[in-house]
């Protein structure tokens, strides 16, 4: 029985509580103690590992060592400051090495108005292309208009002008034009101020030139219970006895041997608020071509109508009635002895003088006298007055050579005296008075 626990012993042993083994003595096995997962005791023969004989820094890396305590330390790669950006900057750039260490860092500042894309201070001198939202200008005049072409940089147009401290907007063009437009109804003739491209543009308050300077259009809005006004008003001249500046309206030109347009003035003809006809634009006062003026209704003059010599105003003709001869006894006659070849001429009885005279149109200037005929006699110009016999003279010269006499103004009592001398065969064929308005 002994023998039979005791091998039981020697094959399986349980132990409940703590095992201990007593002078273990030193061996150079390499095999170990192991406990399975069911509690049991056995040895591992696989070699686990040796002993630890050295450390050594790899890359990036220092320290180490064969005894003892070891370190190691990350080496420092980089030189990088750390970067606390603010405000309207960021990091740009970042710098890295082959084991992710950075390097490197950069800095930028978003872009502003007066930067480029690089974020470089570019200033305004720099160029900005339109396709960008720039000008592709360089520099821009002071108050200078840009204009665009569809392609490339606007274009700085030296003669239009916009001065704000004013408010005039100027056209230093030859052939500056406005164009405004307002499309009307198809039943309307004419279509007033339409443009080419059949635009429409209401108006209510249109300026050129300011308004402290004189206003050339203006076009008055109409407040409740008011009627609107067009105005047109020719600018103020500046300085001392300076004449105001003149307003053209020109019709526009004929081509070939055709006139050119008329100057219409229209209105509306209408009775009343029960006429069809009262919004139709009608035709009042027409100047055509050759100045001729149609009304539609009667021409009321205020004022004394100055209509020159039948209806010159530039010259005044003097006709063989209106010479006579002078005390000799014989009249001034007609010399009809080539009648048959048609020519006719006036003179007078031998030696004498021929004497015509010339009233001057009211609001006009007689300036020049010309005689016509041969022998090239003396001619004397006069200013008389029908209230006396007494003359003042004017002027003299020659027959055939236009005389430029001390201007005559009209008055309410004078006129011309000319004296032509003459010998037995002068001919006298007329002559002319040129006048101006004054």
């Amino acid at each position: 029985m002994k023998w039979i626990g005791q091998h039981i012993w020697d094959f399986i042993s349980r132990f409940r509580g703590e095992v201990y083994i007593e002078n273990l003595s030193t061996t150079t096995e390499t095999n170990v103690l192991v406990v399975d997962s069911a509690g049991k005791v056995s040895k591992n023969t696989t070699t686990v590992g040796g002993d630890i004989t050295g450390v050594t820094a790899g890359d990036a890396l220092t320290g180490g060592g064969t005894s003892g305590a070891l370190t190691i330390n990350h080496e420092d790669t980089s030189s990088q400051a750390s970067v606390n950006n603010s405000g309207s900057t960021y990091v740009q750039d970042v710098t890295l090495d082959t084991y992710g260490h950075v390097t490197g860092l950069t800095s930028a500042a978003i872009p502003t108005l007066n930067q480029n894309t690089s974020g470089t201070a570019a200033g305004l001198s720099s160029t900005l292309a339109v396709g960008s939202g720039g000008t592709g200008l360089t520099t821009v005049a002071t108050d200078t208009i840009l204009t665009g072409n569809g392609t490339g940089a606007l274009t700085a147009e030296a003669s239009l002008k916009y001065t704000g401290s004013t408010g005039v907007l100027s056209a230093g063009l030859t052939n500056a034009k406005v164009e405004v437009g307002r499309v009307r109804a198809s039943s309307d003739s004419p279509s007033l101020l339409t443009t080419s491209s059949g635009s429409s543009v209401e108006i209510d308050t249109f300026h050129l030139f300011g308004t402290t300077v004189p206003t050339v259009v203006k076009f008055m809005p109409s407040g409740e219970g008011q009627q609107a006004q067009v105005i047109i008003e020719g600018p103020e001249a500046n300085g001392t006895d300076v004449a105001g500046t003149d307003m053209w309206f020109v019709p526009g030109a004929g081509t070939g041997d055709e006139p050119s347009g008329s100057f219409k003035f229209y209105g509306h003809a209408g009775g009343g608020a029960s006429d069809a006809d009262v919004n139709v634009p009608t035709a009042m006062v027409t100047i055509g071509p050759q100045g001729n003026i149609t009304t539609l209704g009667n021409l009321v003059v205020t004022g004394t109508p100055i209509v020159g010599w039948h209806g010159s105003h530039t010259t005044i003709k003097i006709l063989h009635s209106d010479f006579s001869a002078d005390d000799g006894g014989r009249p001034f006659m007609i010399d009809d002895t080539g009648v048959g070849s048609e020519n006719l001429f006036g003179k007078t009885h031998s030696t004498m003088f021929a004497y015509a005279t010339v009233a001057i149109p009211t609001g006009y200037k007689a300036t020049h006298v010309m005689v016509y005929g041969d022998g090239a006699r003396a001619v004397e110009v006069w200013e008389h007055q029908i209230n006396s016999k007494t003359g003042v003279s004017k002027g003299t010269g020659n027959v055939d050579t236009e005389i430029n006499i001390t201007d005559v103004n009209s008055s309410a009592t004078n006129y011309l005296f000319i004296q032509v001398a003459q010998t037995a065969v002068d001919e006298i064929h007329g002559g002319y008075v040129t006048i101006a308005t004054i």
